[in-house]
């Protein structure tokens, strides 16, 4: 009671002409205060026990809704930042020459860079989440990658090609020495290539 007087500096009671005050802190999940929850009279007033459960639960309430615009405020960050990295990685791996490419375990591309979608006549986009029997017209050639991929997340060995054989959209022949990787998940299995 008699805020103001104990508060002579709150212009906030004085613009509210409060003689009584009460307030009850709200909580973040880790036990930081991020807001203050109050009620205030402009005559002396002893709080009920209604009152004061009201307050912990709009002081509970505010906390959350607090926590969440700072988790969702954080989300969003978090996925620009993902953004601008991906974006930042696409363009190093597209200024590559080299073919970069990643297949799962059933042949499907899952990452290519922008020379293996020029070999194959096609767009980066276009070829993810389809097979080299999608653009390659030789089957001999396919069935080799297919087979050398296997081997390689099987024994989860990389491996040196010293020559192969690719038929790019045109139907011209190229020459590639190439390495294969295997790409692990979390638990050590092969699942990627």
């Amino acid at each position: 009671d008699r805020v103001m007087e104990r508060f002579p500096e709150a212009s906030f009671l004085r613009d509210h002409q409060a003689s009584t005050y009460c307030g009850f802190p709200a909580l973040d999940n880790e036990g930081r205060v991020v807001a203050v929850t109050c009620l205030l009279d402009d005559k002396p007033h002893d709080f009920s026990t209604e009152e004061l459960d009201l307050l912990r639960i709009f002081g509970q309430r505010i906390a959350g809704e607090i926590e969440r615009s700072r988790h969702t405020a954080e989300q969003k960050r978090a996925a620009e930042e993902l953004r601008r990295s991906h974006a930042f990685i696409r363009q190093i791996i597209d200024a590559d020459p080299n073919f970069i490419f990643v297949k799962d375990r059933n042949g499907r591309f899952t990452l290519v860079n922008k020379a293996v979608a020029d070999a194959y006549g096609t767009t980066v986009d276009f070829i993810i989440g389809k097979t080299d029997t999608d653009f390659n017209p030789n089957p001999d050639e396919v069935e080799f990658f297919s087979l050398k991929d296997s081997e390689v997340m099987d024994s989860l060995q990389e491996r040196f090609i010293p020559e192969e054989v690719i038929t790019d959209s045109t139907g011209r022949t190229r020459w590639l020495q190439t390495v294969k990787r295997p790409i692990l998940d979390e638990i050590g299995r092969a699942i990627m290539v």
